[in-house]
């Protein structure tokens, strides 16, 4: 099989030469058109939110901040799975979406359920951070005081 493919080529060598002009020309095209990252993302779609709770153990912050973050978070469209992490005065809940999914998208769906997930706590988390510890806004029962010097300019 093989050698009758051989003398094939060798009896019709211009037909030869234009099928590799042709082939090399299409793997020229498509090596042109393939998008190359020098350092790709592989990291997943994740949205993070951390809570503040100074003066609550590991249990209580659970019970009073992560449950209620993580119910609201539910059915939100695009999620693949919800971690979280209760420590002493801290919660952080991990929210990952689909691969497709645009990242502002899923930190607007995010920003749109804070707010319930804020009505539903029974302590007042200080401030939510998201992913890469920008901090986006203060929760409404953040005292008075805090939030209006916190955001005042420094004078020096």
């Amino acid at each position: 099989m093989s050698q009758r493919l051989f003398e094939a080529a060798l009896k019709n060598r211009l037909m030869t030469i234009l099928l590799v002009v042709v082939f090399v020309a299409i793997g020229l095209r498509a090596m042109t058109l393939l998008p190359i990252d020098a350092s790709p993302d592989v990291t997943p779609n994740v949205v993070q939110i951390v809570a503040e709770a100074p003066g609550l153990g590991a249990v209580e912050v659970e019970k009073l901040i992560t449950f209620p973050i993580e119910v609201s978070m539910r059915g939100l469209a695009g999620i693949a799975e919800i971690r979280s992490i209760s420590r002493f005065g801290l919660s952080s809940v991990s929210v990952y979406f689909d691969e497709g999914l645009d990242i502002y998208f899923a930190r607007r769906l995010v920003m749109e359920r804070l707010p319930s997930a804020a009505a539903a706590t029974n302590h007042p988390a200080r401030r939510r951070r998201f992913s890469h510890g920008c901090v986006l806004s203060l929760l409404r029962v953040a005292p008075r005081w805090w939030t209006r010097f916190g955001l005042q300019p420094s004078r020096l």
